[in-house]
């Protein structure tokens, strides 16, 4: 009797799980939902960028929904904050992996906390998808869970190198660089290097850099004038670039202006005003204002839709990253999993984004290689060169 009932019990699991689809073939996948996650910094020195990064995936995620989902199941997307420091992000991993059972992680932010969880990532073997970060070690040599979207800050240095020498034909001159006290400045200038020597150029005449929590950069801006630079490279973060620009403004030192892609965000404008005109920036990401693609299209109707107060520079990557997502998921199929999804991904070939097109495959776990240029005019970033990569 006992076995009778065992047996029937069994037979009733497998038909009601297999008429119900798939409640627990992989963590953080039922019939109806799939459960995703980001750790943003939303407290610390990062917060105004791990605010906005969350509102344009959380934008992405709400329209998704109201089309009806990817494959009939809808997104449930966590976030946690990390203050920007590594230990914080493991530890809030390892809440959303063990206790809140997700299926992947999107969009995180920063090199130091990113490079924290690597080794949870490939140990636990949970995909991440478009990190809000340009950290060669993530992807150099390719790691199977991790798929990066833009180019490492190493090739932002390069190509930086590659705009001095070729539009602004500034070969000879004395170029100095400003950095957080970060692996991804580090690298980007490293990059520089690299280009300077294959130009046959002369090294920085100075390099200086600050802490990540530094309000007060003056020592660091007195130096710099000090080297008799022509040319400032900085890579940092929107606020203390900001005060680069008063202090050097305040002091009497005008030098021509590269920053990177981190800092090429509207807060800076907001920040400076008429102090930014002629600024130059790299940029991985299209002009949200005026790009025409049907990726910036989308995204534009997005916020207006879901956060029709926020500006539409801020969270673009954020909508980009999750738009990556997306598209893996769909074309991961119906029977979902971790693999699948990875594999999905690594079969990309100049995959339509509707941002920048994306490569992946065995040997290539960055989906772009590509840099633009734009520059401050009246108020705004405008676009000034194509899409590059270094020489």
């Amino acid at each position: 009797m006992r076995k009778s009932i065992l047996v029937v019990t069994l037979l009733f699991m497998v038909l009601f799980f297999g008429i119900n689809g798939v409640c627990s073939a992989e963590v953080g996948v039922t019939g109806e939902t799939i459960k995703i996650a980001t750790i943003c910094d939303q407290t610390g020195p990062a917060a105004h960028m791990g605010k906005f990064l969350i509102i344009g995936m959380d934008a992405c995620v709400k329209r998704i929904n109201d089309e009806g989902g990817i494959h009939g199941r809808k997104i449930k997307f966590l976030n946690e904050t990390d203050n920007y420091a590594g230990a914080q992000t493991v530890a809030a991993a390892r809440k959303l992996i063990d206790r809140d059972k997700i299926f992947c992680f999107v969009g995180n932010l920063g090199t130091p906390t990113n490079l924290a969880l690597m080794p949870i990532l490939l140990e636990r073997k949970i995909p991440m998808v478009a990190p809000s970060t340009s950290a060669k070690a993530l992807f150099v040599p390719p790691k199977r869970y991790i798929f990066g979207h833009y180019t490492t800050k190493f090739d932002n240095g390069r190509a930086g190198v590659d705009y001095i020498v070729n539009d602004l034909k500034m070969k000879d001159a004395k170029i100095a660089f400003l950095g957080a006290d970060t692996p991804a400045a580090k690298g980007f200038l490293n990059g520089m290097k690299t280009q300077m020597k294959k130009y046959g150029m002369n090294m920085p005449v100075a390099d200086e850099w600050h802490k990540m929590k530094s309000v007060d950069l003056s020592v660091q801006v007195h130096k710099l004038k000090s080297s008799g630079a022509e040319m400032l490279v900085i890579n940092s973060f929107p606020t203390h670039i900001a005060y680069v620009i008063k202090k050097c403004h305040e002091i009497g030192w005008a030098p021509k202006t590269l920053i990177d892609p981190t800092s090429a965000d509207q807060k800076l404008i907001d920040l400076t005003g008429k102090l930014s005109e002629g600024l130059v920036a790299e940029r991985v990401y299209p002009l949200a204002e005026t790009s025409q693609s049907w990726g910036s299209i989308e995204y534009r109707k997005a916020l207006k839709k879901f956060y029709d107060k926020v500006p539409l520079s801020y969270p673009l990557a954020g909508y980009f990253s999750m738009k990556i997502l997306e598209l893996g998921l769909k074309d991961a199929g119906r029977d979902l999993t971790r693999e699948k999804l990875v594999d999905a991904l690594e079969a990309w070939k100049d995959k339509d984004t509707g941002f920048t097109p994306l490569t992946y495959n065995k040997t290539k776990r960055l989906g772009s290689t590509s840099t633009m240029f734009c520059i401050v005019k009246d108020g705004k970033f405008k676009k000034i060169t194509g899409w590059r990569v270094p020489k």
